[in-house]
């Protein structure tokens, strides 16, 4: 009854989702005997996915997310800003390798300290227009948050509620703008409740603490903030969409290519794949709305009277003295003063940002990976074993299961090395050999296991 028991197994295994079961294999030679389909094998090694190890590191993998993307990339957003609202500037910086110089000799004058100048308030403004937007949902019946396959007047409301929260933080946006630009060689370090005091000035002009007759009116900052803010949204979730969509496709064919059986991705796999292609869509968002980003920092800077580093040289000051009249004006008076590539004024600061943000999500998946395998309850079966345990399922022999042939050479040994590579862990590849053995012949290769 054995070979029955084998047939039923087969049978059963057909409705897997794996292009090997779909696959028609050639027929069995004669006299020989078929290899076992399944494998039994030993106690669970890895946790789950809801073991509270894994929810403390996928955990600590998205706050590592955060502190890359809002403490550790904050020096190329100080940069970025300080070369975009220098109309005077005669390096535009469109490369990363021109800033060299430029960094060393900020630090020399002024210490590294000065590139994390704003990042208090910047926080501060993230915090309020989330708030925002938390007290207009409750008001008005539109949603946080946009679950796959809404209808289209769920996304409206939804990016209605977005702009609602761009609009109530738009004076406070440009008071942090200011401090995160501003020289600390020249004036004094704010503090860190003052974005609130220069955010209330702001949304009322009359009251405001600068003089001069240039301050553009809060009103007249509204539309473009909203503009890029909300245009930033959409661009950075179709940019998430699609790197996700590429990403998928690129994995489907490289396992078919090397016949591995897709599986599951592992929480920690699937967190760090949310951060790259949310990186990914919000990179690309910054790079096509770079021009408007460039003007509407310049009119919220304009009338304040701020004194930023002068990064030719990264060792003197400059005032800032403009008299545009809105977005408009401040565009055309661009191109005809700077030139087209005046709209992308420090544009090479934001690839050494996304170049930044890459190698430091890589090194934290990296470690928290490490910490993965070491918060581990069992050690991984040691190969004397594994050995033994696939060599007694070897010897065994199994038949009655109609079909079953010997693999294509080349198949084989490209399964072999995947299966043998030292870069999987050791827990994940004891699973892989007995996935390789499900469906390949194990004689030609057991002395090297």
């Amino acid at each position: 009854m054995a070979g029955l028991d084998d047939y039923k197994f087969y049978m059963a295994a057909r409705g897997e989702d794996s292009p090997f079961w779909e696959r028609r294999l050639p027929e069995r030679r004669a006299g020989g005997s078929a290899r076992p389909t399944s494998l039994p094998l030993p106690e669970q090694t890895t946790e789950p996915a809801t073991s509270p190890n894994t929810q403390y590191l996928v955990v600590a993998t998205n706050a590592a997310g955060l502190i890359v993307e809002h403490v550790l990339t904050h020096p190329f957003v100080v940069l970025r800003r300080q070369c975009q609202v220098n109309a005077t500037a005669r390096r535009y910086h469109l490369t990363p390798v021109t800033l060299a110089p430029v960094l060393f000799n900020l630090h020399r004058h002024q210490g590294l300290g000065v590139l994390w100048k704003g990042l208090g308030s910047a926080v501060i403004v993230k915090g309020l227009r989330l708030a925002a937007e938390d007290l207009v949902s409750k008001v008005a019946p539109w949603p946080r948050e946009l679950a796959r396959g809404s209808s289209a007047r769920q996304a409206g409301r939804h990016l209605l509620l977005k702009t609602a929260g761009l609009i109530a933080a738009a004076p406070f946006s440009a008071a942090s703008l200011t401090e995160s630009v501003q020289s600390e060689v020249a004036s004094e370090r704010p503090g860190v409740l003052d974005v609130f005091t220069e955010g209330a000035f702001r949304a009322v002009a009359g009251l405001t603490p600068y003089s001069g007759g240039r301050l553009l009116p809060v009103w007249t900052l509204v539309v473009p903030a909203a503009l890029h803010g909300i245009l930033h949204y959409i661009l950075s979730a179709i940019g998430a969409e699609v790197a996700s969509a590429v990403l998928r496709i690129l994995r489907d064919r490289a396992e078919r290519r090397r016949g591995a059986v897709p599986r599951a991705r592992q929480p920690l796999d699937r967190c760090h794949q949310q951060l790259a292609v949310a990186a990914v869509g919000r990179y690309s968002a910054d790079l096509l709305l770079y021009p408007l980003e460039t003007v509407l920092h310049r009119l919220q800077l304009q009338g304040t009277r701020s004194i930023v580093d002068n990064l030719d040289t990264g060792s003197s000051v400059l005032p800032v003295s403009t008299r545009y009249e809105g977005a408009l004006d401040c565009f055309f008076t661009i191109l005809e003063d700077e030139g087209v590539s005046g709209l992308y004024k420090g544009i090479g600061t934001l690839a050494a940002q996304a170049a930044t943000h890459a190698a430091a999500l890589y090194a934290a998946r990296w470690i928290i990976g490490q910490v993965a395998l070491l918060a581990a309850d069992q050690p991984p079966p040691s190969a004397a074993a594994s050995r033994d345990n696939l060599t007694q399922m070897l010897e065994t022999p199994v038949s009655g299961i109609p079909g079953a042939g010997e693999p294509d050479d080349s198949e084989l040994d490209g399964r072999w090395r995947e299966v043998r590579t030292p870069l999987t862990p050791a827990a994940d590849r004891y699973d892989r050999y007995a996935e390789f053995d499900r469906y390949a012949g194990f004689d030609r290769y057991r002395d090297q296991f």
